[in-house]
């Protein structure tokens, strides 16, 4: 079943990117000069559904980084939790036992009255 949801989430995604990058192989300038447009110093030449690609997978490491970067309280947190745990688990080991026994427990009596 997990094999199967994971083919119905990724075929979709795959055939999209397929498509676009079908349709947008044209060769684009891409140039980080903004003054000279006749002869950019930064510029090169590649197929539009590359710069695309690129665009989307770096502004998903973007956001993965500062989705990390912003959970970084949370982390701490569950960090500093697990070693406060950590610390009174001798404690808690060395404790008296609060419970009764179970030998001077009250017992039901037997079936049959006896």
């Amino acid at each position: 079943m997990k094999k199967f949801l994971t083919w119905l989430f990724w075929a979709p995604i795959a055939f999209i990117l397929i498509a676009l990058s079908v349709a947008n192989r044209k060769i684009v300038t891409f140039s980080l000069d903004p003054i000279s447009t006749n002869d950019p110093l930064l510029s090169f030449d590649a197929p539009l559904f590359l710069l695309l690609l690129a665009a989307m997978l770096t502004g998903l490491f973007v956001g993965g980084v500062a989705a990390w970067l912003n959970q970084g309280k949370w982390r701490r947190a569950a960090r500093s939790s697990t070693q406060q745990t950590a610390s009174h688990a001798p404690q808690r080991d060395r404790a008296p036992s609060q419970t009764a026994p179970l030998s001077t427990a009250p017992q039901l009596p037997s079936p049959g009255g006896n």
